[in-house]
């Protein structure tokens, strides 16, 4: 069973109609159902959001860290793949060593994220490739630098 632990609903609809034909689906919208849904030992996988937002509409922004960690204690073997807006290497990186099994920025592709879900439930992992360095541009006042004005 593949757990979708994410606080938005349309999310949620698109990835359950995405792995629908070849995994039963169990869904969490808020970070309890997340963690009940989380100890059923029917869920093989957890795709599990990073940011979440609480009920007062505010973000929390270490709830998918948090609900990380305390799934692993609870269940050390399960795959878990973070699936997230946020692409920073820190986030990243503390995902990794929080246990995480991969983490993909949401937005790739069916076919990579199908990847990602059958790697993971194999015992692998998935990480993004760490950002390569940018050249900081350089212009001159009236030139233009990637289709912006300079001033």
């Amino acid at each position: 069973m593949l757990l979708i632990a994410d606080d938005h609903e349309l999310v949620r609809l698109g990835l359950r109609c995405r792995f629908s034909a070849h995994h039963a689906i169990r869904e969490a919208g808020t970070e309890a159902e997340a963690r009940r849904a989380a100890l059923d030992p029917q869920v093989q996988v957890i795709l599990l959001d990073l940011r979440w937002i609480d009920r007062d509409q505010s973000p929390v922004d270490d709830a998918g860290l948090r609900l990380l960690a305390d799934i692993r204690a609870a269940r050390p073997e399960l795959p878990i793949l973070m699936y997230s807006v946020e692409a920073g290497a820190d986030c990243i990186a503390r995902c990794r060593r929080l246990g995480a099994s991969g983490y993909l920025v949401k937005g790739v592709d069916d076919a990579l994220l199908t990847l990602a879900v059958r790697a993971v439930l194999a015992g692998g992992q998935i990480w993004p490739d760490p950002p390569q360095p940018r050249e900081t541009a350089r212009s001159q006042p009236g030139e233009t630098v990637n289709g912006h004005a300079r001033l």
